[in-house]
């Protein structure tokens, strides 16, 4: 039950859309409006969406309406396109998740039974764990633990890319 607190980010996933999701679904949008006889520019107006304000999105559109070009087969590649960027991201976040729920235990767990031998009175809580050894020691581990940290950081977001 610990174990489902102490990985909260790698077990749930995100409630918010990211900026393929939501291009994705504008996409479908637009194409469902247009397939169903929607003028181009009403279907944009209809579902527009501020987030893709200045993008090459909206640069796109606007070439289109004002030179008159057929949008839909041009909107079908690119929702297809889009589609394919969206699954490769989630498919990656699926791939990356063991390794991160990894990361976050080895992250805490050795704090959590640090803590509980000084709870259940297996080390004791004297002058012996403050002495300089134990303290280098826990200092040393600190410092492994946080480097290994950044290291698996680092792998998982070189993965991203």
């Amino acid at each position: 039950m610990i174990l489902t607190y102490l990985l909260p980010n790698s077990l749930t996933r995100s409630k918010q859309k990211d900026d393929l999701e939501i291009i994705v679904d504008f996409l479908e949008n637009v194409i469902d409006e247009i397939e169903n006889g929607e003028n181009l520019q009403a279907a944009l107006h209809k579902n527009w969406i501020p987030q893709l304000a200045q993008t090459s999105l909206e640069k796109f559109f606007f070439l289109a309406l004002n030179q008159g070009i057929s949008m839909l087969p041009a909107l079908r590649e690119l929702h297809q396109n889009y589609k394919f960027l969206f699954d490769l991201n989630r498919e990656i976040e699926v791939e990356i998740a063991p390794m991160r729920a990894t990361l976050n235990l080895l992250t805490f767990f050795p704090m959590l039974i640090f803590v509980g031998a000084i709870l259940a009175k297996v080390i004791p809580f004297d002058r012996t764990l403050f002495s300089p050894i134990p303290l280098g020691m826990i200092g040393i581990s600190l410092v492994l633990q946080l480097l290994g940290r950044r290291w698996s950081e680092s792998v998982i977001s070189s993965a991203r890319e």
